[in-house]
Formats: structure tokens, sequence, C-alpha cells
């Protein structure tokens, strides 16, 4: 088990679905798959699905869960990562792939 929650957020138009072989792989109990609001769970009222609102909702996913986290996110969740790095614990990681 590791020492950080692995938190994993899909990217656009997909859901946590597509962490679900790495998960199982995986096999820690210590695995956050977020879901996006408006892809696979409802959006919030009021949530107008802007790139800093998405980033805000994620800042608080990631505040929510408190300690350290190694977070892994997809082509436009990098964006995001950008948009809500200052709001990160300092021990925290982001890692986001690189595509060809």
């Amino acid at each position: 088990m590791g020492d950080m929650t692995a938190v994993f957020v899909h990217g656009v138009p997909e859901t946590p679905a597509v962490w679900h072989g790495l998960l199982a792989a995986l096999d820690r109990p210590d695995t956050v798959a977020l879901s996006l609001p408006g892809f696979d769970s409802a959006r919030p009222a009021g949530f107008g699905a802007t790139m800093e609102e998405y980033a805000d909702w994620l800042a608080a996913q990631l505040e929510r869960l408190g300690g350290p986290k190694d977070w892994h996110c997809e082509d436009i969740r990098f964006y995001l990562a950008f948009l809500s790095i200052d709001r990160l614990q300092a021990d925290d990681r982001a890692l986001v792939p690189f595509r060809q």
C-alpha cells in the first residue's frame, strides 16, 4: 500500500470506468476514481460546466480527501491541473500522461 491516496480523474467525454481495469490491477484500497459533474453523475444546481468551475470542483474534491495525494489525469484535465495546482498540498503529486 502506498503512502498517498491515488486519485484518478477521467477525461472528456469519458467516465471513471476508464480506470476500472487499472484500479483492479493495482489492487489497493487507497485509490479513488472521481466522476466529473455531468459525465457519470448529475451536475450540481448552478454548475455551469466552465473550466474554472471544473477546476474549483476538482480542488474541492482533492481537499475533501485530505492527506497527500498522488493524482493522475488525462487530456483536458491537464488544464484543470494547472488551474488547481496552487490549491494543492505541498506533498501532493500530479501526473499527466503524455499522449502521442
